[in-house]
């Protein structure tokens, strides 16, 4: 079970099954229409629909640790 479909225009057939050729990008934000609503609100009140970050999640493996410790020190410097 995926998304596939909901961003496919194309579909093949292959031995008696359909795939879905996804296209385009899809996700799922949320899981009810309260949720929804709540992602959109906040979307609409934003100046242009652009949310400034305040905060960022690095993560890494360690052996790209000093990579990712490189990028969170640019991040805080701003």
């Amino acid at each position: 079970l995926g998304q596939d479909a909901y961003g496919a225009t194309k579909e093949i057939a292959l031995q008696g099954s359909i795939f879905p050729i996804p296209d385009l990008a899809v996700g799922r934000l949320v899981e009810t229409a309260g949720d929804a609503v709540t992602v959109i609100d906040a979307y609409l009140s934003t100046a242009g629909g652009v949310v400034m970050p305040a905060t960022a999640f690095i993560s890494s493996y360690g052996f790209l640790e000093d990579g990712s410790e490189a990028v969170r020190a640019e991040l805080a410097a701003g």
